[in-house]
């Protein structure tokens, strides 16, 4: 454009000095119409255009990335800063007061001080410990089945016996055992007694049936040969278990010449005649024409399922019928109930357990006199159990008769009495040694012992090997 200067460009020039327009190699062409600088600019809108160089810069305007977005270069810090570490402690040791930082493990977030680290609008994070709130989804859950109508089945136990135990039918076992006493609290009575009576012994003696006293509720029979007789409603205290006795007792038949008895050896020999007898008579070995014997009481603990049999009163002599409708079956085949060695005709009568129905089974646990407990260890239900013994005597002098003394019950040395307890068939009165046998006061053992007889290998307290409590001793 000739004739016109940069600096003039802002000039309106009109006539003259209007613009005349060149083009092609700089040949002058002529246009009918004479156009202003200004109405160049105003046509084009240079005007309002931005310089390039304001472009991204300070106090300029930001630009657009190939996504139509404001790139991050000119964004503020605080937008883009946030940093995630594992937790606190895993934060810079100096931290950027333009940033955000995020420990993960609590889910809490800390911005720089300038010395220290401090939690942003002390939040609550989520969890399940009493410093953290609880999911939200899983609190709705739980919500929803509060508010749902409960019963057991919905929970898992649908086969669940709601019902109270004061009102739950018992089983028939529970109920036998509900009606029986434990071994635990059968031995509390036990010792309760046994401290109370410092021994064992007869506690009160019977007078019934008793019309001719040999001693009180002792009598000896005038009708039946062989017998004496303890009044009923005799008792007697072993070890801290009552017993009742009462009744006949057999003895064997009075010497009559036929046996010798030789105390060297301390055996017993039975002659055909007492003309024979006294001829075989030495200086140690005598015909026996008097003798003592010696009647005793024994007992002992035993289930029931031994024998399957219960008997009235523990007594396994009993003659009698039960007062509990269960029936009635003789013993008299095994020795069980023999008086002693010499005895083959005593039976006793006893009902079989595993033939009794429950209701009867309860009559007989329920009764203290029977002395029945249950072993919750071995599950059985033990009697304690007695018979009357009448051992007979070698002649008339006994070592030793007395619980008071550490020795054994025996005729001599060379006859200790011999236990005999729940055993059956063929058995003996009188052996050699100290197996199997009887034994008197003990230096370990304290007075509760005293007035009774134990197994000789055994001084415990709680012991339920067998006893024998002395009766008497009858002059034949």
């Amino acid at each position: 454009m000739a004739g016109i200067k940069p600096k003039d460009l802002t000039q309106n020039y009109t006539g003259a000095d209007a613009v005349t327009w060149v083009h092609g190699d700089n040949a002058t062409t002529s246009v009918s119409e004479r156009v202003s600088i200004q109405n160049i600019i105003d046509a084009t809108g240079v005007a309002s255009k931005i310089d390039s160089a304001e472009k991204g810069a300070n106090s300029g305007l930001a630009t657009l990335d190939a996504s139509g977005l404001v790139p991050t270069s000119q964004l503020p810090s605080y937008v883009d800063d946030v940093l995630e570490f594992a937790d606190e402690a895993s934060f810079p040791v100096t931290g950027e007061t333009a940033k955000i930082y995020v420990a993960l493990d609590v889910n809490l977030t800390y911005r720089w001080s300038g010395s220290a680290y401090v939690e942003i609008s002390k939040s609550l994070a989520l969890g399940e410990t009493e410093t953290t709130a609880y999911r939200g989804d899983r609190g709705k859950v739980a919500y929803d089945h509060s508010q749902v109508a409960h019963d057991k089945a919905l929970v898992g136990l649908g086969n669940v016996d709601n019902t109270a135990d004061a009102d739950k039918p018992l089983t028939e076992e529970a109920k036998l055992l509900a009606a029986t006493m434990t071994k635990v609290d059968f031995f509390a009575l036990a010792k309760q007694r046994r401290d109370t009576a410092k021994g064992s012994g007869e506690l009160s003696v019977g007078t019934i049936g008793v019309t001719e006293a040999v001693n009180s509720g002792l009598n000896g029979s005038v009708v039946i040969a062989n017998q004496i007789t303890l009044g009923s409603g005799t008792e007697f205290l072993v070890n801290g278990v009552v017993h009742k006795v009462g009744g006949n007792i057999s003895l064997a038949p009075a010497p009559d010449g036929t046996k010798t008895y030789d105390s060297a050896t301390g055996v017993v020999t039975e002659h055909a005649t007492s003309v024979i007898a006294f001829t075989a008579e030495t200086a140690t070995n005598k015909v026996i024409t008097s003798r003592k014997d010696l009647v005793f009481l024994e007992t002992w603990h035993e289930a029931i399922e031994e024998k399957d049999a219960v008997y009235y009163l523990g007594n396994v002599q009993f003659g009698g019928s039960n007062p509990y409708s269960s029936p009635d079956i003789v013993r008299n085949w095994d020795g069980y109930a023999y008086f002693g060695e010499w005895d083959t005709n005593t039976y006793g009568i006893y009902s079989r357990w595993s033939d009794m129905p429950d209701d009867q089974k309860k009559s007989w646990l329920a009764d203290p006199e029977n002395n029945i407990y249950f072993d919750p260890v071995t599950s059985q239900y033990i009697q304690v159990r007695y018979r009357i013994r009448v051992v007979e005597g070698k002649g008339d002098n006994w070592t030793n008769i007395s619980t008071q003394v550490e020795n054994f019950l025996r005729y001599d040395s060379e006859n200790n009495v011999v236990i005999r307890g729940s055993g059956s068939g063929t058995f003996i009165d009188f052996a050699g040694g100290s197996t199997s046998s009887y034994h008197g006061n003990h230096p370990n053992t304290s007075t509760w012992s005293d007035g009774m007889f134990t197994c000789s290998d055994s001084y415990s307290l709680i012991s339920i090997t067998p006893r024998a409590v002395p009766i008497c001793l009858v002059q034949r």
